[in-house]
């Protein structure tokens, strides 16, 4: 069965303009090369980049990495506009995360096999989200108000799955 699990990182932010990357990458952090892909940072920071100017920043246990963040932007005469965001994470990890993914998600898994860092902007069960591998399953990035939904689809596929028996 695979598991369901929450987050809600404790610092992040979306970062977006035709500076950003000039503004970022000034400002000292390491950002993924081509849009719809991920980086995480030795210091634990997750940088995805959404688009040729958005950037999804976040940080899973410290609350001031944004703030650093925004501080060093500014030392670096950075413009690119800053935008708190509420994010939360549902993780979806264990040995049957990409069949219980594929149940509510139209996309090619294959593609994280091809390249573990790509992002994808998706619909999963009807939410748009931002969704990526990560070892053991897949990070999947949201809204906070779609945050019951998904859990309760999850929770409805897994129990459904260990309460039928195929008769012969």
């Amino acid at each position: 069965m695979s598991g369901v699990h929450l987050s809600t990182p404790a610092a992040r932010c979306c970062v977006k303009g035709s500076d950003a990357p000039a503004a970022l990458a000034a400002a000292g952090l390491e950002l993924p090369a081509r849009p719809n892909r991920w980086i995480r940072a030795a210091d634990g920071t997750w940088c995805l980049r959404l688009g040729s100017g958005e950037y999804l920043l976040a940080h899973d246990d410290e609350a001031a990495a944004v703030e650093r963040l925004r501080g060093r932007l500014a030392d670096h005469g950075g413009v690119a506009h800053v935008l708190l965001r509420s994010d939360r994470c549902v993780h979806l990890t264990g040995p049957r995360s990409t069949e219980r993914l594929l149940q509510v998600c139209d996309i090619d898994e294959r593609i994280f096999v091809r390249d573990p860092h790509t992002v994808a902007l998706v619909l999963l069960a009807d939410v748009a989200v931002v969704l990526h591998a990560e070892p053991g399953g897949y990070r999947i990035w949201c809204d906070p108000t779609w945050l019951p939904h998904l859990v309760e689809t999850f929770h409805a596929l897994d129990a459904r799955s260990t309460s039928t028996r195929l008769v012969p």
